[in-house]
């Protein structure tokens, strides 16, 4: 059982939309159809220095080579741009997608359409406590990871700083490191490629369990709903997982049509102006395709929370 006082009225309330392939199909063409236009000038906000950025490499080399200072220049504009995209797209897409899971949780639940300023109200109101579920994710989920990729990573890297300082005097040295970077790229690859996966697993409820938990007004700590989380997506068994993971696969394929669509569309353009509309259409289709992830990603979590109360 999870420990969610409000499970034996989700109990009673949840529908298996999940389960009903032509129910969550029209569910999330109803979504799309809501926000799909506020996904336009979403994306703009969100991703502007991405585009900024790829249109800079197509132009600026060229204008270097007609007016030299913009050699000069054109290493700055990289910088900013880069500087943008972490400092400000990276945080800013983040934030989205909390709202964007807060939003659909209020539609899917109570046919509520939430406001931008309601959401921008939730996400205020719950600052700080977003902050320190994001840190305990992180604690829990990323941080061993990043350890282990760090550690190989830190060794070749010294070893190879101090042999060239002439610190240290190894034979056969270069082919050591060769050695080193033939065995630890790949095999940190592989692992990357399997922690992602189980990450996903693993994590698959966690915001979904935080937002309803802090929505619904439930006393319990952030400890406590990463572990109610964690045990609804043991409720969801192997087939569930399967049948979740065919759901988003068409998700991704159909979100995706279009761009691909554009890309097409915008070679007769001139090359600056078909990379950026390329960029725009493919970080369009992520932002439609992450809002009808959580869509059936929620569908999915109100069954699991059914299933473990009942």
């Amino acid at each position: 059982m999870i420990s969610d006082p409000h499970a034996q009225e989700v109990a009673q309330n949840t529908t298996p939309v999940a389960s009903n392939v032509q129910e969550l199909t029209k569910e999330l063409l109803e979504i799309f159809k809501l926000r799909g236009a506020s996904l336009t000038l979403n994306t703009l906000v969100l991703f502007w220095p991405i585009i900024a950025l790829v249109v800079a490499v197509s132009v600026l080399p060229s204008l270097g080579k007609a007016w030299s200072p913009f050699t000069v220049v054109s290493p700055l504009i990289y910088l900013v741009l880069v500087a943008l995209i972490l400092f400000y797209s990276i945080p800013r897409a983040g934030l989205d997608r909390i709202e964007k899971r807060f939003w659909v949780k209020r539609y899917l639940t109570k046919r509520e359409v939430v406001s931008a300023e309601d959401s921008k109200a939730f996400m205020q109101a719950n600052k700080k406590r977003i902050i320190a579920y994001r840190h305990l994710i992180f604690r829990k989920v990323y941080l061993v990871a990043l350890l282990i990729t760090f550690v190989p990573i830190a060794i070749i890297v010294t070893d190879t700083v101090l042999q060239a300082m002439g610190i240290l005097h190894f034979p056969n040295f270069g082919y050591v490191v060769l050695i080193g970077d033939f065995l630890v790229v790949p095999v940190l690859v592989i692992f990357f490629l399997f922690y992602w996966l189980h990450t996903r697993t693993v994590l698959l409820y966690a915001w979904e369990r935080f937002i309803d938990a802090v929505d619904d007004g439930e006393t319990i700590d952030n400890q406590q709903i990463y572990h109610d989380a964690r045990r609804l997506v043991k409720v969801l068994g192997l087939r569930g997982k399967a049948k979740f993971m065919a759901y988003d696969f068409a998700v991704s394929g159909a979100v995706g049509a279009p761009a691909a669509a554009v890309t097409q569309a915008a070679r007769i353009a001139p090359q600056p102006v078909e990379r950026a509309l390329a960029v725009y259409a493919l970080l369009y289709s992520f932002n439609a395709y992450e809002l009808e992830n959580f869509a059936v990603t929620y569908s999915f979590y109100r069954e699991s929370r059914a299933k473990a109360a009942s």
